[in-house]
């Protein structure tokens, strides 16, 4: 959960199928690399993403691996 307090918003993030997250900012250097970001967008983002590091996965046809999350966005 992220509490947003500049726009008074609280942002639930939900994984499915997975337990592991990852956390990311690109910080300064990537963040101007970035076309779809501004050059100081590193300061207010941050990217949550449901992920699998713990246990390697191998799918096939018969046992798909799959990685879903659902965010959901309340004001408080």
């Amino acid at each position: 959960m992220i509490h947003d307090d500049a726009l008074n918003r609280t942002i639930d993030v939900v994984h499915h199928h997975q337990h592991n997250v990852v956390a990311w900012n690109p910080g300064p250097a990537l963040s101007v690399s970035m076309g779809d970001m501004p050059d100081d967008g590193y300061k207010t983002f941050v990217c949550v993403e449901t992920c699998c590091v713990t246990q390697p996965q191998k799918a096939s046809e018969e046992t798909p691996s799959r990685l879903a999350q659902t965010i959901s966005v309340k004001k408080r």
